[in-house]
């Protein structure tokens, strides 16, 4: 996520990830960097709790200043997530139940923060608590990735799981959207702990 700062705000812009399906590549525009794969895989993916999802810290930003789009930026975080073919069972109608393992991760070797921050601490709090809730939406994605990705298909499997993962772009774009929008950029205070609070509760326990 990448937040452009000012001496009293810091914004978030969206950034460009290319995805690649079936050997084609695909550039689509976000507030998350989102690598998706297809791999063949041997277990299943749990869907992700609360408690799994990590704490960011200012050690996980890894990499160099990107060299796009952050003139004023403060920091970059990328994060990715895998979806892997597992296996299928053909049912008696001649359609398919397919399982997928789902994984999310940050890129922390993509990830980037400025050394600026460091002599404000008090912002570099608030812009990893920012941060933090782009994070959780990057599991909500996976999870709902999970879910609607494991389920019975009738004809081409790849394909729909195509549709899926671009209709749950749309939908965890927006949100990002909304989450930056209604707490502006992490300035307003009130909201960013409505936020924070909520995104926990869209977590099964």
């Amino acid at each position: 996520m990448l937040i452009k700062v000012t001496e009293t705000k810091c914004y978030s812009t969206p950034i460009i990830f290319k995805i690649k399906i079936d050997n084609k590549m695909i550039k689509l525009t976000n507030t998350l960097c989102l690598f998706l794969c297809l791999f063949n895989g041997i277990s299943f993916a749990q869907k992700y709790k609360l408690r799994d999802i990590p704490i960011i810290r200012v050690e996980d930003f890894q990499g160099a200043k990107p060299y796009y789009g952050i003139e004023n930026g403060a920091a970059l975080t990328s994060m990715r997530s895998f979806y892997y073919f597992n296996k299928f069972n053909v049912l008696p109608n001649g359609c398919m139940r397919v399982y997928y393992d789902i994984k999310t991760e940050q890129n922390k070797k993509s990830s980037w923060i400025s050394p600026l921050l460091f002599k404000n601490p008090k912002k570099l709090k608030i812009v990893l608590e920012h941060e933090q809730g782009h994070v959780m939406i990057a599991y909500l994605f996976g999870n709902e990735l999970h879910e609607k990705l494991n389920k019975n298909y009738c004809g081409n499997y790849k394909l729909q799981a195509k549709w899926i993962f671009q209709e749950l772009i749309m939908k965890y774009k927006n949100l990002n959207i909304l989450y930056d929008k209604e707490t502006d950029h992490s300035n307003h205070s009130k909201n960013q702990l409505k936020w924070s609070s909520k995104l926990k509760r869209m977590f099964k326990p």
